[in-house]
């Protein structure tokens, strides 16, 4: 009958590796507890791998962060690949099965499930049985169901993602784009813990594996502050001068008169040169000089000679 399987057994003496970029970084050997550790250890995208013991066929992991959340995990591998972020601590438990004994199963009561045809199936070759995508929903002859740029069965065996979602963490960079270019943690929105989701950090030029970096800040763009409009002022000489009554030509008769009077409405009638003649009879009668009190010289004023019946224009009538 089937046997119980012991996994209790330390892995002590197996050696472990870190590998970045396809170059392992660091090698070592389990202890006699079975333990191995890593540390200093740069944020990043790592592989670690086991070099399987020849009577050893396949080996089973799970890794969890140290807030308990599976990083990854795999049913059948003899690697695992995870994103480390700055002050990530990984446990992985990792179990290595004897070829003799891979397909005994641990309850010597269950016989051994029949398998069929059709549970080995993979029509889209993701590493996932159709029956299995059937059931966890994804596509069976889609090897890449979100279209994120990872296969449903790295996403759900290997890295722990959401295969049924482009963006897992929902920080803006597909799990694709986290993955295998920017090396950031898909299962973490901001990989850095910098306040900046990973997304805008990478449209932002900025780094989202180094909190230090962030985004550049964009310069406000000033807001012009609009120039009053002023009314404009009337240009004094362009107003318009109000018309002047229109004064009516005078007839032949009328003309031929104003020119034998002398029109002494127009002039002022006081007295300007103060000789005690007005001003119109200086002009109208007397022909006297409006602007001098004594227009012929002789001594005597204008208003004077005419009260004393003397000629105003003739200094030797005086």
């Amino acid at each position: 009958g089937n046997e119980i399987v012991d996994c209790a057994a330390p892995a002590s003496g197996v050696e472990f590796s870190l590998i970045a970029d396809d170059a392992a970084l660091s090698s070592a050997q389990g202890d006699d507890d079975g333990d191995i550790s890593f540390t200093g250890v740069e944020p990043g995208h790592y592989t670690l791998s086991v070099e399987r013991p020849a009577k050893f066929e396949i080996s089973r992991v799970r890794c969890r962060s140290a807030s308990g959340d599976v990083l990854a995990a795999r049913t059948a591998t003899n690697q695992v690949a995870m994103l480390l972020a700055d002050g990530d601590e990984v446990a992985c438990t990792w179990y290595l099965v004897p070829a003799e004994t891979q397909d005994e199963t641990p309850d010597s009561t269950t016989s051994p499930a029949a398998v069929t045809e059709s549970e080995g199936v993979d029509a889209d070759g993701d590493g996932l049985a159709d029956e299995q995508e059937t059931a966890l929903g994804t596509d069976p002859v889609l090897a890449d169901s979100d279209a994120d740029g990872v296969s449903d069965s790295d996403e759900i065996d290997f890295y722990g993602t959401d295969a049924l979602e482009t963006d897992t963490d929902g920080d803006g960079l597909d799990d694709g784009e986290e993955l295998l270019t920017y090396s950031t943690n898909p299962l973490l929105d901001d990989t850095d813990g910098d306040s900046v989701l990973d997304g805008e950090e990478a449209s932002g030029d900025s780094d989202p594996l180094d909190a230090v970096s962030l985004p550049a800040t964009p310069t406000p763009i000033p807001t012009s502050t609009p120039e009053p409009t002023l009314e404009p002022t009337p240009d004094a000489a362009l107003e318009a001068t109000p018309a002047l009554p229109a004064t009516p030509l005078p007839t032949p008769d009328e003309a031929e008169e104003a020119e034998q009077e002398p029109d002494t409405g127009s002039l002022p009638g006081d007295d300007l040169d103060d000789d005690g003649l007005s001003t119109a009879d200086e002009v109208g009668i007397y022909g006297t000089n409006v602007t001098v009190a004594d227009s012929d010289g002789d001594g005597a004023r204008d208003g004077d000679e005419v009260a004393a019946g003397t000629d105003p224009l003739d200094p030797a009538a005086d």
